[in-house]
């Protein structure tokens, strides 16, 4: 606008000057005039934004928050759950072992049989031979 009017200036129309003088001053005091209003609503714009960057910020912590809850949480019921699993595999090698004992019990117990058994049928063996001897003899 300023360039405008050093052209009308140096041309010499000086209705031409005073026409834009005129337009000048009523466009600077529009200005003047809306600067508070402008300004005020930049304000209202930026508490606006600010009020909304913080209830953002608010909200990102108690979502952060409940993440970390959520995590403390499943590493807990993990932490329960694999204790579960040690303990159950403790009781498993227990019974594994148990079991193994008692197995080498029954084979110690079948090899007795086994023994008692073959004591029992040579005892028969010679009580027979022994009978059919002194059936013969008489």
């Amino acid at each position: 606008m300023e360039e405008l009017i050093s052209k009308l200036i140096e041309s010499g129309n000086i209705t031409a000057v005073l026409s834009a003088i005129i337009c000048y001053l009523i466009v600077n005091l529009q200005r003047k005039s809306t600067k508070e209003t402008r300004d005020s609503r930049s304000e209202e714009l930026e508490e606006k934004i600010d009020s909304k960057i913080a209830i953002a910020n608010v909200k990102l912590d108690v979502t952060e928050q409940e993440i970390k809850l959520r995590q403390d949480k499943i590493q807990e019921e993990m932490q329960m759950k694999i204790s579960k699993l040690n303990t159950d595999s403790l009781l498993l090698t227990k019974d594994i072992k148990s079991l193994k004992e008692e197995n080498i019990g029954i084979k110690q117990d079948v090899k007795e049989i086994k023994t008692t058994l073959n004591s029992m049928a040579i005892s028969l063996a010679t009580i027979a031979s022994a009978t059919n001897s002194k059936g013969k003899g008489n």
